[in-house]
């Protein structure tokens, strides 16, 4: 809303749901050009409405917190919005823990310039933090101040200083290699914030240390976005997890449209700066059966061998899935993007290939 309410009386805020229903043309795996009959999927207002105020003039867009043990360093991207001018800005950055105590202090200058918005990036060395790992939730509040050129606001935005990274065959948590012990955990509780606390105490009880939220779209109009609740629980259990991005399959069709690939693009973008600063978040999947893999054993995990060896469909798929997980790599360069059971494609091989338990 363009409108500023009156501070002095009391403003109401009606919001409504409709269906829409013309039919237009979509994709689905496997069903490339069906035509789906628009709607909502569901009925009413979904969750909860949260109205919001920032202000019209000079303010902060938003912050993204990276955290490096490699290089003992915290680095921000600070979105900045309707600089007035060129000058030198006041940048104060206050790590809280979790009972609001000051635990680390940073500050810099740095320019800014005119404009409707800006990027800008301190970072400051960190050796000593307290690690976000399996088990051990630490949780930090940075409470930002930007002053000068135009500018005087403050922003605070919950983070967790961690890092993970794939280094070939290997994965790496903090430093220490963490070999994945993975379980399936959704839709098999719902969102409710006890219920997702049970499921994660389970998996933890039981051996895994990742879960993979099923990937299911969350993109359509009036569908529930239920997990965010999984990703602020498992902030708080030290529980990894995938955060989910929008799939290749709705845009399939028409793939090869230059315009396709930006609305792709624009919608992981808006997922990706909604839920980066959740450190429970190791990998960003997309787009679960598109693609398929080889289950063989001897091309799992061997990318050259395993590439377009189930004919046609993988001949088709891999490469427009390959395209859709580069066009997502630079939205997030700290973290891996994968997909569910798309053998070669992707930072880490995937398949549908469930050995739980057995020897081998």
């Amino acid at each position: 809303m363009v409108a500023t309410p009156n501070a002095a009386e009391a403003n109401a805020l009606l919001a409504g749901a409709a269906p829409e229903l013309a039919a237009e043309p979509q994709a689905e795996a496997g069903h490339e050009g069906r035509r789906h009959r628009h709607g909502l999927v569901a009925r009413g207002v979904l969750g909860n409405l949260l109205v919001r105020s920032r202000p019209s003039g000079p303010h902060i867009g938003s912050i993204y917190v990276k955290t490096s043990t490699r290089q003992k360093q915290v680095a921000l991207d600070v979105k900045l919005t309707n600089v007035p001018r060129s000058a030198d800005v006041r940048i104060t950055a206050v790590a809280l823990d979790e009972k609001g105590g000051e635990e680390r202090r940073f500050e810099m200058n740095l320019p800014v310039r005119p404009a409707e918005t800006q990027i800008v990036q301190p970072s400051w060395s960190w050796p000593s933090p307290r690690l976000w790992d399996i088990g051990e939730p630490n949780l930090y509040t940075l409470v930002l101040k930007v002053e000068g050129a135009g500018l005087d606001d403050e922003m605070a935005q919950v983070f967790s200083f961690r890092e993970f990274w794939v280094d070939g065959r290997k994965l790496y948590l903090n430093g220490k290699e963490l070999r994945w012990r993975p379980v399936m955990g959704f839709p098999c509780a719902r969102a409710a914030a006890e219920e997702v606390d049970g499921t994660i105490d389970a998996f933890m009880q039981a051996g895994f240390n990742f879960q993979e939220i099923w990937p299911n779209s969350n993109t359509a109009r009036g569908m529930p976005d239920d997990y965010l609740t999984w990703y602020e629980r498992a902030d708080r259990k030290g529980w990894p997890i995938n955060g989910v991005l929008s799939e290749i399959q709705p845009y399939a069709a028409t793939w090869s449209d230059p315009e396709t690939r930006e609305q792709f693009r624009a919608v992981a973008a808006a997922q990706i700066k909604r839920y980066r600063n959740h450190p429970s978040i190791i990998v960003w999947s997309t787009s679960p059966n598109f693609s398929r893999g080889d289950e063989y054993p001897r091309v799992i995990g061997n990318r050259s061998k395993a590439w377009n060896k189930l004919g046609a469909r993988t001949e088709a798929r891999f490469p427009k899935l390959q395209e859709a997980i580069a066009i997502l790599c630079p939205l997030d360069a700290t973290r891996p993007f994968i997909s569910h059971y798309s053998g070669p494609v992707g930072d880490i091989y995937t398949l549908n290939l469930y050995l739980e338990f057995i020897p081998l």
